[in-house]
C-alpha cells in the first residue's frame, strides 16, 4: 500500500502534466490563429479599453504570483490580493454596465 507522501507526489505530477498540456494546446491554438486576440483589449468605445487593460494586468499579476510560488501568494497579502482582484473586476463590470450602447443610451 502506497504511503501518503507518494500519493501527494503523484497528484502534483498529474496536475503539472495536465496544466502543461492545457498550456500547450492554448499556445498552439494561439499560434495557428484559432484563438483570435486582435480585439482582446478593445471595446465599443475604442481600440484599447483602460478598464480591460487594468483587469488583465491585475489578473496576470496575481495569478502569476500564485502559480510561480506553488499556489501561495508571496508578493502581497492574500487579503490585499483578493481586495485588488475584486475591485478590478467590479470596476470593469460597472464600466461595462454603464457604457453607452450603439444607440447612445446607457445599457
Amino acid at each position: 500500500m502506497p504511503n501518503f507522501a507518494t500519493l501527494v507526489w503523484v497528484a502534483k505530477a498529474e496536475i503539472i502534466v495536465l496544466l502543461s498540456l492545457l498550456a500547450g494546446v492554448v499556445t498552439y491554438q494561439l499560434l495557428i490563429g484559432r484563438i483570435r486576440t486582435n480585439r482582446l483589449l478593445a471595446d465599443a468605445t475604442g481600440p484599447i479599453s483602460p478598464f480591460r487593460v487594468q483587469l488583465l494586468f491585475s489578473t496576470i499579476l496575481i495569478a502569476g504570483d500564485c502559480l510561480l510560488h506553488g499556489g501561495h501568494l508571496t508578493l502581497v497579502d492574500p487579503v490585499v490580493a483578493t481586495a485588488v482582484s475584486s475591485a478590478s473586476n467590479l470596476l470593469y463590470l460597472v464600466h461595462k454596465y454603464l457604457k453607452p450602447n450603439r444607440r447612445g443610451n446607457i445599457s
